[in-house]
């Protein structure tokens, strides 16, 4: 087994892009609330989350995060085939006049740093011994502001929890759950948390770096000794991410649930 959380240097991400960045965020969450619910998520799970919709884990906690977010992604035309599919959509902006720029340096940085998310991957496939064009997926790397204290913290033992200091310039990587599926638990996802004590406002950017919905994730042969099973089952990408979202995000409920049926053929009727 490998646990893996890293620190980044070198990626290419230009140092101007990542200020620009974390300054149009900063610019977008000062807005008061009513300026910023204008953009609150839409059905395809893109816009605006405040404090408390999210609960991470649920296990330990009914009463919300205490974070707010702003979700994007690739960009999906309304009303195409691609937009059926549970959490493919349009993003949602804030408006040009209330954040300047915001547009713009939000989709420099996806950009820049879907680049290097490949860039990785190729590297994760030539450690699995499978070449440098198998590319895998479901990365999480963030960068953090690093003005704050280490609020972000990991646990590799199940029971110690130790801070992970912000690096300037650098991203911290994390491996997913489904590349730990993919290799049957060889690449450990590790247990992570955010502790902020500072009374100071913190901001990250965190990418997921996932695989196209219909991805089957299932162990690969390489990753499983020779008469033994597989430590999970196979599940689609899609799959596990409509589970963690309906067990973590309060407001994705009744819209998504329908269009997940729609894209799967079905048509619920009452009484059903």
């Amino acid at each position: 087994m490998l646990l893996v959380y890293s620190a980044v240097a070198d990626h290419g991400v230009p140092e101007q892009l990542l200020d620009d960045t974390m300054a149009a965020q900063r610019a977008f969450f000062s807005l008061p609330l009513e300026q910023k619910m204008r953009i609150a998520v839409n059905k395809y799970y893109r816009g605006y989350t405040p404090m408390a919709e999210e609960t991470l884990d649920p296990s330990r906690s009914r009463r919300g995060d205490t974070h707010e977010g702003i979700y994007y992604g690739r960009h999906v035309e309304e009303g195409s085939e691609e937009a059926k599919l549970p959490l493919h959509g349009p993003n949602q902006w804030p408006d040009e006049a209330l954040v300047p720029g915001y547009r713009a340096a939000t989709e420099a940085y996806w950009e820049a740093t879907a680049a290097v998310g490949f860039r990785l991957l190729r590297l994760l496939g030539l450690s699995l011994g499978l070449g440098a064009g198998a590319l895998f997926s479901a990365l999480l790397y963030a960068a953090h502001d690093c003005t704050a204290t280490a609020a972000l913290q990991i646990c590799t033992d199940g029971a110690t929890w130790r801070g992970v200091d912000p690096l300037p310039g650098c991203f911290i990587v994390n491996i997913g759950d489904m590349l730990c599926r993919w290799t049957n638990g060889r690449y450990k996802s590790t247990l992570h948390r955010v502790v902020n004590t500072t009374g100071r406002e913190r901001y990250s950017l965190p990418l997921f770096f996932e695989p196209n919905f219909d991805a089957l994730v299932v162990a690969l042969d390489s990753c499983v000794e020779e008469g033994q099973a597989p430590l999970f089952p196979p599940i689609t990408a899609g799959e596990h991410l409509l589970e963690r979202y309906h067990a973590t995000h309060a407001g994705y409920g009744k819209a998504a649930a329908e269009q997940a049926a729609a894209a799967a053929g079905v048509d619920k009727q009452d009484g059903q």
